[in-house]
């Protein structure tokens, strides 16, 4: 098992990364909205979008994961939530950032089935459990931790958006230099 999980440590890292610059970039937005002095409904609407994109995701991202394999697919994704992370002190605008949290949404429910999927091609009937309970504890301790490094910087200024831009796009970097074997693409309907 210790084998398995140090095989998988590219894609470990690649996790801490992703996971914990979302969970900044969630906690810094509703901070953010309201300085902004937006009512607390339509944060709720606009916070709730980043669950709609989720859903869309969830529905869609294969396609893409069919036609250009993980490794694209988690750049592609992790790339477009960075972005979007850069585009928020942009424009404080309630309909661009429910937008954004779409893509957002979008973007990491890819990230999830990139490396969820990479999980179970790892897997073994013998070690699954041991296997997703390391992903688990990986994912939900990031996140936490995510959430700490709010204070880091004033939520008013673009600082803390382009930290979660950094961590977001640092997770590229380990599953791009792994050897790693991808799993194996089943064809799409194009």
């Amino acid at each position: 098992m210790t084998q398995m999980v140090a095989s998988l440590s590219a894609l470990i890292m690649s996790i801490v990364l992703l996971v914990s610059g979302n969970a900044f970039l969630m906690t810094l937005l509703g901070i953010r909205l309201s300085i902004e002095a937006v009512s607390p409904d339509i944060i709720g609407w606009i916070l709730v979008c980043y669950s709609i994109g989720f859903v869309l995701g969830t529905l869609y991202v294969h396609k893409i994961i069919g036609r250009v394999g993980h490794i694209r697919a988690f750049a592609v994704f992790a790339a477009a939530s960075a972005v979007a992370a850069l585009l928020y002190p942009m424009a404080v605008s309630e309909l661009f950032w429910a937008v954004l949290r779409v893509i957002s949404g979008f973007s990491i429910a890819g990230v999830l089935v990139v490396i969820e999927s990479w999980f179970s091609s790892r897997a073994t009937n013998t070690n699954r459990g041991a296997l997703f309970a390391v992903y688990q504890i990986v994912f939900y301790s990031s996140a936490a931790g995510g959430q700490l490094i709010v204070n880091v910087g004033d939520p008013a200024n673009f600082m803390p958006f382009s930290l979660a831009a950094i961590l977001l796009t640092l997770a590229l970097l380990p599953l791009s230099l792994t050897r790693m074997e991808a799993p194996a693409i089943h064809q799409v309907d194009r």
